[in-house]
């Protein structure tokens, strides 16, 4: 869509001239507005007796009269906008002309929709705009269009309204116009006026019958060997294929693409291409481009290991070896790909908002700002309160009671040379720090192996951390603190048969500041 726009210019004018018949003096007259095709006027007269102020035209046609009581000297009034170049306001014999010729309020607006095309109509649709308690309907719009350099001249009028107008020119011949636009009011008073141009555009056609368009890439409408997807001749000057370039340079380095027989080995790079210089050009010890590179297309690698993989090859302070400020700053300092990660400006538990939008919790998707509260012994919302409005769910798990007694797990069973490991994900509800959680596996251990146990926290409750043992079946014991999300307990066996037996692996929580807390644990072997 090709879009016109101008404004009608807003001239607030106003002179006084004064012939006196007598009496006292001439009314004192300031144009305060312009507004939907009026005059408002304040005027200032002599103070005394109850009379009438008459509002004339430049030919003494009265438009207006306005009383004013005893003692007043102010008021003002609203008269429609004339084509003639001054009002006249008399006070008995006295008079002050006011000149209203550069006085305007209407801003015209003017689109073009679509492309118009020779042999087909063109439609303009026009829109009236100004303050917003104006009424343009019963409003009349005159359009003309002239094509530049003269002519023919066609115009079109109709009924507009503040939400558009829509004209309708029949076959505009191809070139350039320019338009013309009236706005009239409902007693043929010219609001406004507006100039504009208008672009009339050829057909979209293929004339030489090569099955692309002028319209969509044909570089060339006359000639059926130039077309895009045409093969392109090295040095024959022709850019066939209309890619902007002679032969098969797309990246446009001087050196044409290796597969077109050139010699350019990445044509889609400009950086990349024969003699191309091999730098370091912030100094930072890194190039640009991925390991092995050849940036010269000399068929060597140019990029070496430790030395690749610099994604701003103009700061020195961005590499891979770089860390991301703990602020963060809107770059990849890492050239990892990612942006500020780790930072307060980056959702690393991928919830939805970063610390700077208010997450209290970047490690944990169930908190930020905008949660729900859900019975977890958890800050959900972000709002220093735990558990807020929720009902305490006060139920045991699945394994209760088992404060003495373990709950078989998966046993890990021996196979040929070896063993098949275990994964057990298991969702536990403490009551409190004396309520212990205890499992077991059974290992069959083979010749060779190591046989590990693991207990990893995957889930808790905010603050709470948990004390793990793991019992081996020959009286080994490991044990730890869970404090955070991924944190584990590991249990390493021996290269021997002394591995096979029941491992007993045991939870409860330390600290728990509320009752009935849901975790989640991973015990697995491996």
């Amino acid at each position: 869509m090709r879009i016109l726009l101008a404004t009608a210019v807003t001239v607030l004018a106003a002179s006084s001239s004064c012939c006196c018949f007598g009496g006292g003096s001439a009314p004192s007259v300031t144009v305060v507005s312009t507004d939907c095709g009026e005059v408002e006027l304040d005027i200032r007269v002599s103070a005394g007796p109850a009379r009438d102020i008459e509002v004339n035209d430049g030919q003494a046609r009265l438009l207006k009269t306005e009383s004013v009581g005893w003692f007043e000297d102010t008021l003002v009034v609203a008269v429609p906008m004339r084509e003639a170049g001054s009002l006249i306001i008399a006070d008995g014999d006295q008079y002050t002309d006011v000149d209203i010729t550069e006085v305007s309020a209407i801003a015209l607006g003017v689109s073009v929709d679509g492309a118009a095309v020779e042999g087909e109509p063109t439609a303009l649709r026009i829109s009236a705009t100004s303050g917003p308690t104006c009424d343009f309907h019963g409003t009349r719009l005159v359009v003309q269009a002239t094509p530049e350099g003269g002519g023919a001249t066609r115009s079109a009028s109709g009924e507009a309204a503040v939400d558009g107008f829509a004209v309708r020119f029949e076959s505009l011949s191809q070139g350039d116009y320019d338009l013309s636009l009236s706005m009239l009011n409902s007693h043929d008073v010219l609001l406004a006026e507006h100039t504009a141009a208008l672009e009339v555009t050829p057909p979209c056609v293929d004339e030489d019958g090569d099955g692309s368009l002028a319209c969509s890439g044909d570089c060339n409408d006359q000639d059926p060997s130039v077309h895009p997807g045409a093969k392109d001749v090295r040095g024959d000057g022709i850019d066939s294929d209309c890619d902007g370039a002679n032969g098969h340079d797309r990246d446009r380095d001087g050196f044409e693409d290796a597969r077109a027989g050139g010699d350019d080995c990445d044509d889609l790079d400009a950086a990349i291409h024969p003699g191309a210089m091999v730098v370091d050009g912030d100094g930072d010890g890194f190039l640009p481009g991925p390991l092995g590179a050849d940036l010269n297309c000399d068929g060597k690698p140019d990029v070496q290991a430790g030395s690749s993989g610099d994604c701003d090859d103009h700061n020195a302070s961005v590499h891979p070896q770089d860390e991301e400020p703990p602020t963060g700053n809107g770059r990849d300092d890492d050239c990892d790909g990612t942006v500020d990660e780790g930072t307060n400006l980056f959702d690393d538990d991928g919830d939805g908002q970063t610390e700077e939008q208010g997450d209290c919790d970047d490690a944990d998707a169930r908190r930020h700002s905008d949660a729900v509260e859900t019975y977890d012994c958890v800050d959900n919302d972000c709002d220093q309160t735990v558990d807020e409005g929720v009902d305490v769910l006060r139920t045991d798990d699945r394994y209760e009671p088992n404060d003495s007694t373990d709950v078989r797990l998966s046993a890990a069973k021996k196979v040929f040379l070896g063993w098949r490991g275990t994964d057990d994900v298991v969702s536990i509800i403490s009551r409190d720090s004396s309520d212990i959680e205890t499992f077991s596996i059974v290992a069959h251990d083979g010749l060779l192996d190591h046989f590990n146990v693991t207990i990893e926290l995957l889930e808790r409750g905010q603050g709470v951390q948990y004390e793990a043992v793991i019992k081996g079946p020959h009286g080994t014991v490991r044990t730890g603190t869970l404090a955070a999300a991924g944190a584990e307990l590991a249990f390493g066996g021996t290269a021997d048969h002394s591995d096979t037996g029941t491992y007993i692996l045991s939870v409860k929580p330390v600290n728990s500041a509320l009752e009935y807390c849901p975790a989640r644990f991973r015990i697995r072997s491996h």
